[in-house]
């Protein structure tokens, strides 16, 4: 009996062991709290808490590094064995180690990584905790205040070329204008502002930045600032990305009167743009004629001769995120007789071919601006259209100079006064320059000898710009005895050589004018004829007169 009440006992006895062993493995370690993790700070505040009422010890604290991918890496430097209060709260500071260099928190991603924790009472082990520790975002002016109330805005966004949308949507390899203004709307001057800009895309990798004029602004002045983004560097960053570009304007308050004289102020701004990288879509860039870079697809400052064999080099861009098999580019120009398809062949995502292409110019052609057409087609031959209908298409526009070719001007005439015999004839003449570049040319009166005398030269030079036109007045001494339907010729030559003949004809009529000559001439002996006339017709009177009395 004694041996069975002993045996109970250190049964009853190793069950509470057990209940007591099993207490302490299901208690725990909370993490309460993490306090202010910041960017800029060189540690950050845990809490944990204990529900056991003995003393207990942290004998396992971790946190994943961060690293910014330059090669730089937060280390969080943890105390290998801590002590808790027991059935209370424990405040814990990890202090923050940079590995190298400096962690380069950027202005995009929110940076985070986990912590964990385990612990011991007595000599048995607790349940531990876990937990995301999350630092926020770094803003671009950093860590300085706005106590010069500076006003940064981006106010206008334009594509300059490409196929983007001003602020809707963008391409890689647009080239992009921003406008920005910058305003002091404090009670303080600001001097030595710095104008910053950076892009990036949304997963935080950095495309591009750069650094404006450095200015001053008095209370209530503002200043506009433009620059411009080309998006042709790493295209491959943007696939699905959109992009955000940040703007930060930063000075140094100038005011004795104010008690943050001498202190640095800054305010920003950002905006989101999409990015399209999903279309299949292919584009030129960079056209080059022979060996001359092109501005705006033209050719300034410098042109081609006739008869001359040109070559036409550009780059051919996939700026999208498939292979694209089979392109080619068509090149054309009905003038000048050129028609040619030139393969490319496969050009990968993001990457480019190079377009070489020679054409033969014609040597009969005018001195003038020309422009081919290249398009980019696809492997069934139809023109490159993106989702926002852009067509792959340029016009390259080029000078050809040298040609012996003249262009026939254009004459026309038309009466300037009556038609009539043994008058004066005017004859208003306007020649037309149609060709496309300035000429002088020498215009001639000619067939008038039979029936007139040319009062006018008979040679005039005039000058015409192109498209223009000038009318010439010519006037002609009429023969008395030419009737009816006369002609004369209109020459223009270019130098010795007429280029155009136009003959004119009209229609004289009988002057009335003989008559009058003639009493003008004989008015006196017109005038004794009358006088005799009325004496004689006097004399007859009396006679009747007498002779019926």
């Amino acid at each position: 009996m004694k041996t069975n009440k002993k045996a109970l006992c250190f049964g009853v006895a190793g069950i509470l062991a057990m209940i007591f062993v099993i207490s302490f493995a299901s208690a725990a370690i909370t993490i309460s709290s993490i306090q202010n993790p910041s960017v800029y700070g060189n540690s950050f505040n845990v809490v944990l808490t204990t529900d056991q009422a003995l003393d207990e010890q942290v004998t396992a604290m971790t946190i994943a590094p961060l690293n910014d991918g330059s090669g730089n890496s937060i280390i969080f430097n943890i105390p290998a064995i801590l002590p808790l209060v027991p059935t209370g709260t424990s405040g814990i500071t990890v202090p923050i180690t940079y590995t190298t260099g400096n962690f380069n928190f950027n202005y995009i991603k929110t940076y985070s990584t986990i912590m964990t924790v385990n612990g011991t009472v007595s000599t048995n082990n607790i349940n531990g905790d876990q937990k995301t520790v999350t630092f926020s975002q770094r803003p671009y002016c950093d860590n300085v205040s706005n106590n010069g109330n500076l006003r940064t805005e981006i106010t206008d966004v334009k594509i300059l070329s490409g196929f983007g949308d001003d602020d809707n949507y963008w391409y890689p390899m647009d080239e992009v204008e921003i406008e920005l203004n910058i305003e002091n709307d404090g009670n303080w001057d600001v001097k030595s502002i710095d104008v910053d800009w950076a892009l990036y895309t949304t997963d935080g990798k950095k495309i591009a930045d750069d650094e404006l004029s450095t200015f001053k602004l008095k209370e209530g002045d503002d200043k506009t600032l433009t620059f411009k983004i080309k998006l042709d560097e790493n295209i491959d960053d943007f696939e699905n990305q959109d992009v955000v570009l940040f703007v930060k304007a930063k000075g140094t308050i100038d005011d004795n009167a104010s008690v943050h004289d001498n202190e640095d102020t800054c305010d920003s701004d950002s905006t989101q743009v999409q990015m399209i990288t999903d279309d299949n879509f292919v584009i030129l860039e960079n056209f080059e004629l022979s060996g001359v870079a092109l501005e705006d697809l033209t050719l300034e400052n410098y042109s081609v001769i006739c008869g001359e064999e040109i070559e036409f080099i550009a780059e051919v861009w996939n700026t999208q995120s498939d292979d694209e098999q089979d392109v080619s580019v068509s090149v054309y120009n009905k003038e000048l007789g050129i028609n040619q398809i030139v393969e490319i062949g496969d050009v990968d995502a993001f990457d480019k071919e190079t377009l070489s292409v020679k054409v033969k110019l014609p040597s009969k052609i005018e001195n003038k601006w020309y422009s081919l057409l290249f398009e980019v087609l696809d492997e069934d031959g139809d023109v490159f259209e993106n989702s926002e209908d852009g067509i792959s298409n340029y016009n390259v526009k080029f000078k050809v100079e040298g040609c012996n070719v003249k262009v026939a001007p254009l004459i026309s005439a038309e009466l300037g006064s009556e038609a009539k015999s043994g008058q004066e004839l005017t004859v208003k003449t306007v020649v037309t320059n149609p060709g496309n570049s300035e000429v002088k040319y020498n215009v001639k009166i000619s067939d008038y000898a039979d029936w007139a005398e040319l009062i006018t030269p008979e040679n005039t030079e005039i000058i015409l710009k192109s498209g223009e036109s000038k009318e010439i007045s010519i006037t002609f001494d009429t023969n008395k005895k030419a009737v009816g339907e006369k002609t004369f010729n209109v020459e223009v030559l270019s130098g010795n050589e007429v280029v155009a003949k136009q003959p004119v004809a009209v229609t004289l009529e009988k002057s009335t004018t003989e008559v009058k000559d003639f009493i003008v001439k004989n008015w006196k002996l017109i005038g004794i004829i009358l006088l005799n006339l009325i004496l004689v017709i006097a004399i007859i009177a009396v006679i009747v007169k007498i002779y019926r009395k």
